[in-house]
Protein backbone atom coordinates (compact mmCIF):
# COMPACT_ATOMS: atom_id res chain seq x y z
CA UNK A 1 0.00 0.00 0.00
CA UNK A 2 2.87 2.32 0.83
CA UNK A 3 4.51 1.64 -2.54
CA UNK A 4 1.29 2.54 -4.34
CA UNK A 5 1.04 5.83 -2.44
CA UNK A 6 4.63 6.73 -3.34
CA UNK A 7 4.03 5.74 -6.96
CA UNK A 8 0.89 7.91 -7.07
CA UNK A 9 2.75 10.88 -5.59
CA UNK A 10 5.55 10.51 -8.13
CA UNK A 11 3.04 10.16 -10.97
CA UNK A 12 1.08 13.26 -9.92
CA UNK A 13 4.28 15.27 -9.60
CA UNK A 14 5.34 14.15 -13.06
CA UNK A 15 1.98 14.91 -14.66
CA UNK A 16 1.85 18.34 -12.99
CA UNK A 17 5.08 19.27 -14.70
CA UNK A 18 3.49 19.08 -18.13
CA UNK A 19 1.43 22.17 -17.42
CA UNK A 20 4.03 24.19 -15.48
CA UNK A 21 5.13 27.28 -17.37
CA UNK A 22 5.79 30.65 -15.78
CA UNK A 23 4.73 33.70 -17.75
CA UNK A 24 7.71 35.48 -19.25
CA UNK A 25 7.81 38.65 -21.34
CA UNK A 26 9.89 36.99 -24.05
CA UNK A 27 7.67 34.26 -25.39
CA UNK A 28 4.57 32.15 -25.06
CA UNK A 29 5.91 28.66 -24.50
CA UNK A 30 5.04 26.07 -27.10
CA UNK A 31 3.55 22.77 -25.95
CA UNK A 32 6.36 20.33 -25.20
CA UNK A 33 4.23 17.43 -23.92
CA UNK A 34 4.71 15.56 -27.21
CA UNK A 35 8.44 16.23 -27.37
CA UNK A 36 10.18 12.83 -27.89
CA UNK A 37 12.63 13.40 -25.04
CA UNK A 38 9.80 14.30 -22.66
CA UNK A 39 7.73 11.28 -23.71
CA UNK A 40 10.75 8.99 -23.28
CA UNK A 41 11.40 10.29 -19.78
CA UNK A 42 7.72 9.90 -18.95
CA UNK A 43 7.93 6.22 -19.95
CA UNK A 44 11.06 5.87 -17.81
CA UNK A 45 9.10 7.17 -14.82
CA UNK A 46 6.31 4.67 -15.50
CA UNK A 47 8.84 1.85 -15.66
CA UNK A 48 10.48 2.93 -12.40
CA UNK A 49 7.11 3.29 -10.68
CA UNK A 50 5.95 -0.21 -11.66
CA UNK A 51 9.22 -1.96 -10.83
CA UNK A 52 8.00 -3.46 -7.54
CA UNK A 53 4.63 -4.55 -8.82
CA UNK A 54 6.26 -7.66 -10.30
CA UNK A 55 7.50 -8.94 -6.93
CA UNK A 56 6.42 -12.55 -6.28
CA UNK A 57 6.65 -14.58 -3.06
CA UNK A 58 7.36 -18.20 -3.95
CA UNK A 59 6.79 -21.38 -2.00
CA UNK A 60 8.70 -24.42 -3.23
CA UNK A 61 6.93 -27.77 -3.11
CA UNK A 62 8.85 -30.99 -3.81
CA UNK A 63 7.85 -34.66 -4.01
CA UNK A 64 10.40 -37.37 -3.21
CA UNK A 65 10.01 -41.11 -3.58
CA UNK A 66 11.07 -42.85 -0.40
CA UNK A 67 11.43 -46.25 -2.05
CA UNK A 68 14.51 -48.09 -3.30
CA UNK A 69 14.67 -49.71 -6.69
CA UNK A 70 11.26 -50.64 -8.03
CA UNK A 71 9.66 -50.87 -4.62
CA UNK A 72 8.00 -47.68 -3.25
CA UNK A 73 7.94 -47.13 0.48
CA UNK A 74 5.89 -43.96 0.12
CA UNK A 75 6.22 -40.37 -0.93
CA UNK A 76 7.61 -37.47 1.02
CA UNK A 77 6.17 -33.99 0.38
CA UNK A 78 8.49 -31.09 1.17
CA UNK A 79 7.31 -27.45 1.37
CA UNK A 80 9.99 -24.76 1.64
CA UNK A 81 9.16 -21.14 2.46
CA UNK A 82 12.08 -18.73 1.96
CA UNK A 83 12.50 -15.76 4.31
CA UNK A 84 13.37 -12.24 3.25
CA UNK A 85 15.25 -10.02 5.65
CA UNK A 86 12.85 -7.20 6.65
CA UNK A 87 15.55 -4.53 6.71
CA UNK A 88 16.76 -5.57 3.26
CA UNK A 89 13.24 -5.10 1.89
CA UNK A 90 13.03 -1.65 3.47
CA UNK A 91 16.41 -0.63 2.04
CA UNK A 92 15.42 -1.87 -1.39
CA UNK A 93 12.14 0.03 -1.28
CA UNK A 94 13.85 3.24 -0.10
CA UNK A 95 16.34 2.86 -2.96
CA UNK A 96 13.51 2.46 -5.44
CA UNK A 97 11.70 5.53 -4.11
CA UNK A 98 14.87 7.65 -4.37
CA UNK A 99 15.44 6.47 -7.95
CA UNK A 100 11.83 7.30 -8.81
CA UNK A 101 12.26 10.82 -7.41
CA UNK A 102 15.43 11.17 -9.50
CA UNK A 103 13.48 10.18 -12.64
CA UNK A 104 10.82 12.80 -11.89
CA UNK A 105 13.52 15.42 -11.28
CA UNK A 106 15.10 14.48 -14.61
CA UNK A 107 11.78 15.29 -16.25
CA UNK A 108 12.08 18.73 -14.59
CA UNK A 109 15.53 19.09 -16.13
CA UNK A 110 14.22 18.32 -19.62
CA UNK A 111 11.37 20.79 -19.25
CA UNK A 112 13.73 23.50 -17.98
CA UNK A 113 16.03 22.91 -20.96
CA UNK A 114 13.08 23.30 -23.33
CA UNK A 115 12.02 26.52 -21.63
CA UNK A 116 15.54 27.92 -21.85
CA UNK A 117 15.78 27.03 -25.54
CA UNK A 118 12.45 28.70 -26.27
CA UNK A 119 13.54 31.75 -24.27
CA UNK A 120 16.77 32.07 -26.25
CA UNK A 121 15.00 31.59 -29.58
CA UNK A 122 12.34 34.16 -28.69
CA UNK A 123 14.99 36.68 -27.63
CA UNK A 124 16.93 36.20 -30.87
CA UNK A 125 13.75 36.40 -32.93
CA UNK A 126 12.68 39.63 -31.22
CA UNK A 127 16.10 41.12 -31.91
CA UNK A 128 15.80 40.20 -35.59
CA UNK A 129 12.26 41.59 -35.87
CA UNK A 130 13.30 44.92 -34.36
CA UNK A 131 16.44 45.16 -36.48
CA UNK A 132 14.41 44.38 -39.59
CA UNK A 133 11.83 47.06 -38.71
CA UNK A 134 14.60 49.57 -38.05
CA UNK A 135 16.28 48.72 -41.35
CA UNK A 136 13.01 49.16 -43.25
CA UNK A 137 12.61 52.61 -41.76
CA UNK A 138 16.21 53.42 -42.67
CA UNK A 139 15.55 52.18 -46.20
CA UNK A 140 12.67 54.60 -46.61
CA UNK A 141 14.71 57.54 -45.32
CA UNK A 142 17.69 56.75 -47.56
CA UNK A 143 15.49 56.38 -50.62
CA UNK A 144 14.11 59.85 -49.92
CA UNK A 145 17.67 61.15 -49.55
CA UNK A 146 18.64 59.54 -52.87
CA UNK A 147 15.75 61.22 -54.69
CA UNK A 148 16.65 64.54 -53.14
CA UNK A 149 20.32 63.98 -54.01
CA UNK A 150 19.40 63.29 -57.66
CA UNK A 151 17.55 66.62 -57.84
CA UNK A 152 20.45 68.26 -56.03
CA UNK A 153 22.94 66.90 -58.56
CA UNK A 154 20.75 67.83 -61.52
CA UNK A 155 20.73 71.40 -60.27
CA UNK A 156 24.53 71.43 -60.44
CA UNK A 157 25.08 71.69 -56.69
CA UNK A 158 27.82 69.01 -56.71
CA UNK A 159 30.31 67.41 -59.10
CA UNK A 160 30.26 63.87 -60.51
CA UNK A 161 32.95 62.56 -58.17
CA UNK A 162 31.15 63.70 -55.03
CA UNK A 163 27.80 62.50 -56.35
CA UNK A 164 29.19 59.05 -57.16
CA UNK A 165 30.94 58.75 -53.79
CA UNK A 166 27.76 59.78 -51.95
CA UNK A 167 25.57 57.32 -53.89
CA UNK A 168 28.00 54.50 -53.12
CA UNK A 169 27.99 55.43 -49.44
CA UNK A 170 24.18 55.27 -49.30
CA UNK A 171 24.13 51.82 -50.93
CA UNK A 172 26.75 50.51 -48.52
CA UNK A 173 24.76 51.86 -45.57
CA UNK A 174 21.63 50.04 -46.73
CA UNK A 175 23.42 46.72 -47.21
CA UNK A 176 25.43 46.90 -43.98
CA UNK A 177 22.28 47.46 -41.92
CA UNK A 178 20.54 44.34 -43.26
CA UNK A 179 20.02 41.80 -40.42
CA UNK A 180 20.90 38.15 -41.03
CA UNK A 181 17.63 36.22 -41.61
CA UNK A 182 16.74 33.54 -39.04
CA UNK A 183 14.00 30.93 -38.75
CA UNK A 184 10.99 31.98 -36.73
CA UNK A 185 10.85 29.87 -33.55
CA UNK A 186 7.86 27.89 -32.30
CA UNK A 187 5.57 29.93 -30.10
CA UNK A 188 4.70 33.60 -30.26
CA UNK A 189 7.67 35.86 -29.60
CA UNK A 190 6.70 39.01 -27.72
CA UNK A 191 8.52 42.32 -28.32
CA UNK A 192 11.42 43.06 -26.02
CA UNK A 193 10.46 45.66 -23.42
CA UNK A 194 12.28 48.94 -24.03
CA UNK A 195 12.12 50.44 -20.55
CA UNK A 196 12.06 48.49 -17.31
CA UNK A 197 8.97 49.11 -15.23
CA UNK A 198 9.64 50.63 -11.78
CA UNK A 199 10.49 47.87 -9.34
CA UNK A 200 10.75 47.61 -5.58
CA UNK A 201 14.51 47.76 -5.76
CA UNK A 202 17.27 46.04 -7.71
CA UNK A 203 17.49 42.28 -8.14
CA UNK A 204 19.04 40.40 -5.23
CA UNK A 205 22.64 39.45 -6.04
CA UNK A 206 24.10 38.47 -2.68
CA UNK A 207 25.89 35.15 -2.81
CA UNK A 208 23.87 33.52 -0.03
CA UNK A 209 20.57 34.54 -1.64
CA UNK A 210 21.62 33.26 -5.05
CA UNK A 211 22.98 30.02 -3.60
CA UNK A 212 19.80 29.33 -1.66
CA UNK A 213 17.50 29.93 -4.63
CA UNK A 214 19.65 27.86 -6.98
CA UNK A 215 19.87 25.03 -4.45
CA UNK A 216 16.11 24.98 -3.93
CA UNK A 217 14.92 25.36 -7.53
CA UNK A 218 17.42 23.92 -10.00
CA UNK A 219 16.21 20.41 -10.94
CA UNK A 220 19.69 19.12 -11.86
CA UNK A 221 20.73 19.49 -8.22
CA UNK A 222 17.66 17.50 -7.16
CA UNK A 223 18.72 14.69 -9.49
CA UNK A 224 22.14 14.50 -7.81
CA UNK A 225 20.49 14.64 -4.40
CA UNK A 226 18.07 11.79 -5.08
CA UNK A 227 20.77 9.63 -6.68
CA UNK A 228 22.91 10.20 -3.58
CA UNK A 229 19.98 9.01 -1.45
CA UNK A 230 19.68 5.89 -3.60
CA UNK A 231 23.38 5.08 -3.13
CA UNK A 232 23.06 5.66 0.62
CA UNK A 233 20.21 3.16 0.87
CA UNK A 234 22.17 0.68 -1.24
CA UNK A 235 25.11 1.06 1.12
CA UNK A 236 22.87 0.51 4.13
CA UNK A 237 21.32 -2.51 2.44
CA UNK A 238 24.74 -4.04 1.81
CA UNK A 239 25.65 -3.50 5.47
CA UNK A 240 22.41 -5.15 6.57
CA UNK A 241 23.16 -8.16 4.39
CA UNK A 242 26.08 -8.92 6.73
CA UNK A 243 23.65 -9.55 9.62
CA UNK A 244 22.56 -13.16 10.37
CA UNK A 245 18.98 -14.01 9.51
CA UNK A 246 16.69 -16.91 8.67
CA UNK A 247 17.16 -18.38 5.22
CA UNK A 248 14.14 -20.69 4.97
CA UNK A 249 11.89 -23.04 6.87
CA UNK A 250 11.04 -26.43 5.39
CA UNK A 251 8.27 -28.80 6.44
CA UNK A 252 7.97 -32.37 5.18
CA UNK A 253 5.76 -35.33 5.75
CA UNK A 254 5.90 -38.81 4.35
CA UNK A 255 2.94 -40.84 3.15
CA UNK A 256 3.23 -44.60 3.21
CA UNK A 257 1.95 -47.12 0.68
CA UNK A 258 -1.31 -47.39 2.59
CA UNK A 259 -1.74 -43.58 2.76
CA UNK A 260 -0.76 -43.48 6.38
CA UNK A 261 1.39 -40.69 7.84
CA UNK A 262 4.84 -42.21 8.27
CA UNK A 263 6.97 -39.21 9.19
CA UNK A 264 6.93 -35.45 9.90
CA UNK A 265 10.07 -33.34 9.53
CA UNK A 266 10.97 -29.68 9.95
CA UNK A 267 14.11 -27.81 8.99
CA UNK A 268 15.17 -24.26 9.74
CA UNK A 269 18.12 -22.69 7.91
CA UNK A 270 20.01 -19.65 9.17
CA UNK A 271 22.37 -17.46 7.13
CA UNK A 272 25.48 -16.33 8.98
CA UNK A 273 27.47 -14.25 6.48
CA UNK A 274 31.15 -13.58 7.05
CA UNK A 275 30.62 -10.06 5.72
CA UNK A 276 33.62 -9.56 3.44
CA UNK A 277 31.65 -9.18 0.19
CA UNK A 278 28.83 -7.22 1.84
CA UNK A 279 31.31 -4.88 3.53
CA UNK A 280 33.07 -4.22 0.22
CA UNK A 281 29.74 -3.47 -1.49
CA UNK A 282 28.73 -1.15 1.32
CA UNK A 283 31.98 0.80 1.04
CA UNK A 284 31.68 0.98 -2.75
CA UNK A 285 28.12 2.30 -2.57
CA UNK A 286 29.15 4.81 0.10
CA UNK A 287 31.89 6.11 -2.21
CA UNK A 288 29.37 6.50 -5.02
CA UNK A 289 27.13 8.42 -2.65
CA UNK A 290 30.04 10.75 -1.88
CA UNK A 291 30.64 11.13 -5.62
CA UNK A 292 27.01 12.23 -6.15
CA UNK A 293 27.32 14.72 -3.29
CA UNK A 294 30.54 16.16 -4.72
CA UNK A 295 29.00 16.41 -8.20
CA UNK A 296 26.05 18.27 -6.70
CA UNK A 297 28.35 20.68 -4.84
CA UNK A 298 30.37 21.34 -8.01
CA UNK A 299 27.21 21.91 -10.08
CA UNK A 300 25.82 24.22 -7.39
CA UNK A 301 28.96 26.38 -7.48
CA UNK A 302 28.86 26.55 -11.28
CA UNK A 303 25.15 27.42 -11.38
CA UNK A 304 25.60 30.02 -8.64
CA UNK A 305 28.42 31.73 -10.54
CA UNK A 306 26.44 31.74 -13.79
CA UNK A 307 23.31 33.06 -12.05
CA UNK A 308 25.21 35.90 -10.36
CA UNK A 309 26.81 36.86 -13.68
CA UNK A 310 23.39 37.02 -15.33
CA UNK A 311 21.98 39.01 -12.41
CA UNK A 312 24.78 41.57 -12.58
CA UNK A 313 24.02 42.07 -16.27
CA UNK A 314 20.32 42.48 -15.56
CA UNK A 315 20.94 44.99 -12.79
CA UNK A 316 23.24 46.96 -15.09
CA UNK A 317 20.61 47.02 -17.84
CA UNK A 318 17.90 48.20 -15.47
CA UNK A 319 20.17 51.06 -14.38
CA UNK A 320 20.94 51.86 -18.03
CA UNK A 321 17.37 51.53 -19.27
CA UNK A 322 16.35 55.23 -18.86
CA UNK A 323 19.38 56.32 -20.89
CA UNK A 324 18.54 53.78 -23.59
CA UNK A 325 14.97 55.03 -23.72
CA UNK A 326 16.21 58.60 -24.14
CA UNK A 327 18.65 57.50 -26.85
CA UNK A 328 15.87 55.71 -28.72
CA UNK A 329 13.62 58.81 -28.47
CA UNK A 330 16.49 60.99 -29.68
CA UNK A 331 16.93 58.72 -32.71
CA UNK A 332 13.24 59.05 -33.55
CA UNK A 333 13.44 62.84 -33.18
CA UNK A 334 16.53 62.94 -35.41
CA UNK A 335 14.80 60.98 -38.19
CA UNK A 336 11.71 63.17 -37.93
CA UNK A 337 13.89 66.29 -38.20
CA UNK A 338 15.73 64.83 -41.20
CA UNK A 339 12.45 64.10 -42.96
CA UNK A 340 11.25 67.63 -42.22
CA UNK A 341 14.40 69.18 -43.70
CA UNK A 342 14.13 67.00 -46.79
CA UNK A 343 10.51 67.98 -47.32
CA UNK A 344 11.40 71.66 -47.00
CA UNK A 345 14.62 71.39 -49.01
CA UNK A 346 16.74 72.72 -46.17
CA UNK A 347 20.41 71.88 -45.75
CA UNK A 348 22.03 69.39 -48.14
CA UNK A 349 21.60 65.61 -48.76
CA UNK A 350 24.97 64.65 -47.26
CA UNK A 351 24.27 66.38 -43.92
CA UNK A 352 20.75 64.95 -43.68
CA UNK A 353 21.98 61.46 -44.59
CA UNK A 354 24.62 61.69 -41.85
CA UNK A 355 21.89 62.46 -39.31
CA UNK A 356 19.81 59.49 -40.53
CA UNK A 357 22.80 57.15 -40.26
CA UNK A 358 23.58 58.37 -36.73
CA UNK A 359 19.98 57.71 -35.75
CA UNK A 360 20.28 54.17 -37.15
CA UNK A 361 23.47 53.57 -35.15
CA UNK A 362 21.63 54.69 -32.01
CA UNK A 363 18.70 52.36 -32.70
CA UNK A 364 21.03 49.44 -33.41
CA UNK A 365 22.85 50.01 -30.13
CA UNK A 366 19.59 50.10 -28.19
CA UNK A 367 18.39 46.88 -29.81
CA UNK A 368 21.73 45.14 -29.14
CA UNK A 369 21.68 46.05 -25.44
CA UNK A 370 18.05 44.98 -25.11
CA UNK A 371 18.89 41.67 -26.80
CA UNK A 372 21.76 41.07 -24.36
CA UNK A 373 19.38 41.85 -21.50
CA UNK A 374 16.87 39.31 -22.85
CA UNK A 375 19.57 36.64 -23.20
CA UNK A 376 20.66 37.39 -19.61
CA UNK A 377 17.12 36.55 -18.50
CA UNK A 378 17.43 33.21 -20.30
CA UNK A 379 20.79 32.52 -18.63
CA UNK A 380 19.31 33.31 -15.22
CA UNK A 381 16.52 30.82 -15.87
CA UNK A 382 19.01 28.24 -17.14
CA UNK A 383 21.38 28.54 -14.18
CA UNK A 384 18.83 28.88 -11.36
CA UNK A 385 15.52 27.45 -12.54
CA UNK A 386 13.89 30.77 -11.49
CA UNK A 387 12.59 33.41 -13.92
CA UNK A 388 13.54 37.06 -13.50
CA UNK A 389 9.90 37.88 -12.64
CA UNK A 390 10.04 35.52 -9.65
CA UNK A 391 13.49 36.64 -8.45
CA UNK A 392 13.48 38.61 -5.15
CA UNK A 393 14.22 42.32 -5.15
CA UNK A 394 15.21 45.02 -2.68
CA UNK A 395 15.15 44.71 1.10
CA UNK A 396 17.99 43.05 2.96
CA UNK A 397 18.49 40.44 0.22
CA UNK A 398 20.82 42.71 -1.76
Amino acid sequence: MRRRAVWAAGWCAAVALWGCAEARPLSTLADVSEDPAMVAQHKSIEAAASRFDAAVNRVEVRLRDLGTGSVSDGVEVLARLPFETPWSKDDEEETWQAELRAEVAQLDVLQLNRRVTQCQEAAEWSRYVELDASQRRLQGSLEAVERWSADWNAAGNTNDLEATEFALDLRLTRLESQPTPIVEPLGAAAPLPLAVEPQAGPLATRSEVVRTLVSEHHPSLQVFEHLGEAWRHRSQGASDEALPWLDFVQLGYGIGPNSGLESLTAQLAVIVPFGSIESADSERFALQQQESELERAAALSEFERAARTALIELVAYEALSPDLAELNDSADDAVALAELWMSEGRGDPRTVAGLVKDAQRARTLVIAVRARWAQAQCRLLESSGVSVEAWPRGGSSN
